[in-house]
């Protein structure tokens, strides 16, 4: 998928949505321009008990300004929460189910 379209208020519903039901690929460009390949997930059945973020999503963030360009996300590889900046996404591999 091409970045123009997932870096729109549309493709960034999409690909939230798409994060919490499942496991995604998301391919990037980190801010020192070395290409990221990061599998991640916002699905909480997927995310370690003892990862997950404290209290419900909306006090989760309580208090903390919210940057709206970057997405954080469950890094299932490295086992934490990582982010990415929306406008450096590359492409995004997903499964159409089993």
């Amino acid at each position: 998928m091409e970045n123009s379209k997932i870096n729109t208020p549309e493709g960034r519903d999409w690909l939230t949505t798409l994060l919490r039901e499942q496991k995604v690929v998301v391919t990037f460009n980190k801010k020192d321009g070395e290409q990221r390949v990061m599998t991640c997930t916002l699905n909480q059945n997927i995310i370690p008990q003892d990862k997950l973020p404290k209290g419900t999503q909306d006090t989760v963030n309580e208090g903390k300004k919210k940057n709206e360009n970057v997405m954080a996300v469950y890094d299932i590889n490295a086992e934490g929460w990582r982010s990415f900046t929306w406008a450096n996404v590359t492409n995004v591999e997903f499964s159409l189910g089993d």
